[in-house]
């Protein structure tokens, strides 16, 4: 079932961003698309933390156990993401920490190429 979320949050990321590449000229409609696929992709990642909390207790050090570390997970995951890491909460096994780091990079990756696509269609609208 786990499985099933974070795929579904994953095609509705990569649906949303096709969505942005396609889209002519940077308006009022991309930025909550740059928004809801921002949060989509931290929903999924806290999904895949959490699954890894589930099949490893104690990969992340101060959560909560059972069904309310989704909540500390979600919050891990969205200041990974922005890259606040205050340290409250730190992957401890290898699988929590490289799964981590994937998030780190592609997170970090996706914004990159959101902004340029934005900047690219804005700059090229306003020449014409």
């Amino acid at each position: 079932v786990m499985f099933f979320y974070i795929l579904s949050f994953i095609i509705t990321a990569v649906e949303l961003f096709s969505q942005i590449f396609r889209h002519q000229v940077s308006d009022k409609l991309v930025l909550p698309a740059i928004y809801a696929s921002l949060l989509v992709i931290g929903l999924a990642m806290a999904f895949t933390f959490y699954f890894i909390e589930l099949n490893s207790p104690g990969s992340f050090t101060h959560i909560h156990q059972g069904d309310l570390a989704i909540g500390d997970l979600v919050y891990y995951s969205f200041m990974t993401q922005l890259t606040v890491g205050f340290g409250d909460i730190v992957p401890v096994t290898s699988m929590a920490r490289s799964i981590t780091i994937i998030f780190n990079v592609f997170a970090h990756f996706y914004e990159i190429v959101i902004v340029s696509i934005i900047v690219s269609k804005y700059l090229r609208s306003k020449d014409q």
